[in-house]
């Protein structure tokens, strides 16, 4: 029920942000970052921080949440959000591929 302050550290932040607003979450602070940015464990440690105090919880991609989480952050302290894909066609060809089968 509270809002979100989104972390994009990705390729196309504006695109990602546009489809977390367009899927009806309500962000109210955006902070996009460089693709493959280097997080370190002060600078999350401030923005959880920073989060609690504005009483919004912070919303990471998938990518983002992995470096997260290497930091030690707990999965109680975030909302991970990502796109989940439904397969119309094409599933097989592409398990093949990936799973060389």
């Amino acid at each position: 029920d509270r809002p979100f302050w989104l972390f994009t550290g990705v390729a196309s932040s504006e695109a990602a942000y546009q489809l977390v607003v367009q899927s009806g979450y309500r962000v109210v602070k955006h902070t996009a970052l460089e693709d493959h940015v280097n997080y370190d464990r002060a600078m999350i440690q401030a923005y959880l921080a920073q989060a609690q105090s504005l009483e919004v919880q912070i919303a990471l991609t998938g990518k983002d949440w992995v470096k997260w989480r290497s930091l030690g952050v707990s999965p109680e302290s975030v909302v991970v959000l990502e796109p989940k894909i439904r397969w119309v066609q094409g599933r097989e060809s592409w398990e093949s591929v990936v799973w060389a089968v």
